[in-house]
């Protein structure tokens, strides 16, 4: 008589292992990238983990973009203060405003997380990368429903500006490495912990 085989499951043999920062705060911050991606047909806008290189390393012009994640699989709660580091650039005479705010959607409403954020970068400045913190509202992105960072930058002169959104932080022409400024575009959300 042959036994039956007992499989255990995956998750017997794994261990969480958290800093202590983390604990002591009870939540894990996830560095998310902005990027361009191309279906063959038009352009779309993704907020990712991974560092792909995207389609374009610079959005630039005045905008209003929806960099949207691929849907959760497993319920996440937000909460704290995620911090979004983007690099800009200006030329000529304008000032350019970068407005950005943290919504949930689930494919048809947007849900704010965050209030919009906004920063001036000042005329003839040349590049910098600015450092905007957004406080959350501690919401539960449910099982398919996807994270969104709208950005929109506006201008009040005449001239070029905008944003870095590669996460492979290639240079351009605009932002570069060697003035210390990148063209990969993080946002850090903090998600709570289930300790």
């Amino acid at each position: 008589m042959t036994l039956p085989t007992k499989f255990r499951k995956a998750s017997e043999g794994s261990i969480a292992s958290y800093s202590f920062i983390d604990i002591a705060s009870g939540t894990g911050f996830i560095n998310w990238y902005i990027a361009e991606a191309y279906d063959g047909t038009i352009a779309s806008y993704i907020l990712t983990t991974d560092t792909p290189y995207s389609r374009n390393v610079l959005k630039s012009a005045e905008f209003n973009v929806n960099y949207d994640s691929s849907v959760f699989n497993l319920p996440q709660t937000v909460k704290g203060t995620a911090l979004l580091s983007i690099g800009v650039y200006t030329s000529s005479t304008q000032d350019l405003i970068v407005t950005a705010q943290l919504q949930k959607w689930d494919g048809t409403t947007e849900t704010n997380i965050s209030s919009a954020i906004s920063e001036t970068y000042g005329v003839n400045t040349g590049q910098i990368v600015l450092l905007l913190e957004l406080p959350l509202t501690q919401t539960i992105i449910k099982k398919g429903e996807s994270l969104r960072l709208n950005i929109i930058t506006t201008c009040d002169g005449t001239g070029n500006g905008g944003i870095g959104q590669d996460p492979q932080a290639r240079d351009s022409g605009q932002l570069t490495a060697a003035n210390l400024v990148t063209s990969a575009t993080r946002i850090a959300i903090p998600f709570q912990l289930d300790l």
